[in-house]
């Protein structure tokens, strides 16, 4: 994941005072979780040295939703744009997912939904008419009401 991809929404995101940062992710170093979510933690970490405060959210779009999930105990609560969630994980902490009625890589009804469903707890599912895969990146008409 190229951070320059998500540069637009990262944005909208920081005009309304919330602070972004995107670590570089490629899918192929997802096989390596211990490494990445070490390097996730050590950047919350490094948040709360310079800041005074642990970052409240936790968020991922695609397999980086993955990686926040695996993590979001860690964190107040979890926010998901096209997540690929193997079944596997446990999420305990309040969570907000996005997905997209045109998106093939991670079918709304397959995987957002079926997380959904799976989730114990606070939950809040949005489905984005007309959204692909990486709407996201590519559409700032959906950015505002992500970002809301």
């Amino acid at each position: 994941m190229n951070p320059e991809y998500y540069k637009g929404f990262i944005k909208v995101l920081n005009e309304r005072g919330i602070a972004v940062v995107a670590p570089e992710y490629f899918l192929h170093a997802l096989s390596d979780f211990g490494s990445l979510s070490r390097l996730t933690l050590e950047i919350a970490d490094s948040i709360y040295k310079v800041y005074g405060y642990h970052p409240a959210c936790i968020g991922g779009h695609s397999a980086g939703g993955y990686i926040a999930a695996i993590l979001s105990d860690s964190f107040k609560c979890l926010v998901l744009l096209s997540p690929y969630v193997p079944e596997d994980v446990n999420i305990k902490r309040p969570t907000i997912i996005f997905g997209g009625d045109r998106d093939v890589l991670t079918p709304f009804w397959v995987f957002q939904y079926a997380l959904f469903l799976k989730i114990q707890g606070d939950k809040v599912l949005f489905l984005l008419k007309g959204a692909n895969h990486n709407t996201y990146m590519d559409k700032p008409m959906f950015w505002d009401v992500i970002a809301g």
